[in-house]
């Protein structure tokens, strides 16, 4: 990252710059200020006093959030594979990725705290968990029904259909 030294003043590209550091880097106002070579303070009033600044970085926490929930989501639900078959329809055949109930319940617990407070026991959850990541234990019904309706809830939250 370059130096710079001096009383640096602000410039309209740095606003680019801001959105390019924070989005792809997660920078912080330190981060910034250290690239740009100015203070955490000066960048704080940098972004009170110029409001494309203010808005590019807000841009970024936003992309940088969405992109994040995203790789969650994903991660939780699990990868599906399709094969096109002979007649044209696509059919299942099993998964690329894996469902992680561990993100699952990270999801609806953070994501949805008044809906979804860790009402049920943790016993039943570590139960889950341990079942569906490797052990070679089935669930029991009660098991079946907590891991279908987090699905649910999942789906509910993140599927735009």
């Amino acid at each position: 990252m370059p130096k710079r030294h001096g009383n640096l003043k602000f410039r309209a590209k740095m606003t680019e710059e801001a959105l390019a550091l924070a989005s792809v880097f997660c920078a912080t106002n330190k981060d910034l200020g250290q690239y740009w070579g100015v203070s955490e303070a000066t960048v704080g009033r940098w972004i009170k006093k110029y409001p494309e600044l203010c808005k590019r970085i807000e841009q970024a926490k936003l992309m940088v959030k969405q992109s994040l929930q995203t790789s969650m989501y994903k991660f939780a639900k699990g990868i599906e594979h399709y094969e096109k078959q002979a007649n044209g329809e696509m059919k299942f055949t099993g998964w690329d990725k894996e469902p992680n109930m561990t993100a699952m319940i990270f999801l609806l617990t953070n994501k949805f705290k008044e809906d979804w407070k860790d009402q049920r026991s943790s016993s039943l959850i570590n139960a889950i968990i341990n079942k569906s990541e490797g052990s070679n234990g089935k669930l029991n019904p009660i098991e079946t029904a907590f891991k279908e309706d987090i699905e649910s809830r999942l789906r509910e939250m993140f599927d735009t259909k």
